[in-house]
């Protein structure tokens, strides 16, 4: 293990410093790139892709908070670090600053905060390094990893960027007028019947009566009654009564003597042996 260096500790506080600002100006150009596509999609009505781009921007902000917390931890790293030179172990009041910084190094974009990590892993040894990139003890800050991590935004809260964007610049979506969005179509899933019934409508909202038919005499002949709908359909089921007993087959059943009688054996043979042999010419 090489020997830890306050000044170069210093350094590589200012260089990620200057690195989250150079980054944080990065990422605010795109995010306001991402808003400026999506408002164009809101204006063809197209609210997948308006969605993907929201989503991307949120990211962008997301990280642009997390630098926020990391550079009010390098300040302080980079204020004190005469104390953590002077000090064997990590002073209690920075652990989470340290901690934070380091576990930074795997996940974030900034190069410099490896730097850090290098020179905290000189000063504290491999394990402390190891277990501040694990979060063992849980030392590191939680706003800073759900804002660095890789899951997605909340899609209600993608919604309500949407419907902002929309008021800001004067859209009208009729998807993005409710709370609850209409949710994507599932690809591959066959479209409804025009015309099919739905089996889960209320029975109050059933018809029950026959549609309207005019009648022939409407405008022909005045003297006639009005023609009227008849009486409402019958929805009830029908009345079933008992069964007629079956009567088995045999001389007394009307079906027996009705159907024709099969030929016995001996007619069949003496029919076969009329037939004359068929000569091919």
């Amino acid at each position: 293990m090489g020997a830890f260096k306050e000044t170069l500790l210093k350094a590589h506080c200012a260089q990620a410093l200057a690195r989250l600002n150079l980054e944080k100006n990065k990422k605010l150009n795109l995010s306001a790139m991402e808003k400026k596509e999506a408002v164009a999609n809101l204006r063809v009505h197209k609210l997948t892709l308006a969605r993907i781009k929201q989503e991307q921007a949120l990211r962008e902000e997301y990280v642009i908070e997390a630098y926020e917390i990391l550079k009010t931890y390098l300040e302080l790293i980079k204020a004190r670090t005469h104390i953590i030179a002077a000090e064997k172990m990590a002073p209690p009041m920075m652990v989470e600053a340290i901690e934070t910084v380091i576990w930074c190094s795997a996940v974030s974009e900034v190069k410099e905060f490896q730097s850090i990590a290098k020179d905290f892993k000189e000063k504290y040894g491999k394990s402390f390094v190891r277990h501040a990139l694990e979060n063992k003890h849980g030392n590191v800050d939680p706003f800073v990893q759900k804002k660095l991590n890789m899951q997605l935004p909340d899609p209600t809260l993608v919604n309500q960027c949407l419907r902002t964007l929309a008021a800001q610049h004067q859209l009208t979506v009729p998807a993005l007028t409710v709370d609850d969005e209409v949710p994507l179509p599932s690809y591959g899933a066959e479209p409804p019947m025009v015309g099919a019934i739905d089996v889960n409508r209320a029975p109050d909202m059933m018809p029950t009566h026959p549609p309207t038919v005019p009648s022939p005499h409407d405008g022909v002949n005045p003297g006639h009654a009005p023609y009227s709908n008849p009486a409402p359909y019958n929805l009830a089921p029908p009345t079933v009564g008992p069964m007629a007993p079956i009567t088995p087959p045999g001389p007394d059943n009307p079906l027996s003597r009705a159907m024709p009688k099969s030929p016995k054996i001996d007619d069949l043979e003496a029919r076969f042996n009329k037939l004359q042999p068929f000569e091919y010419p």
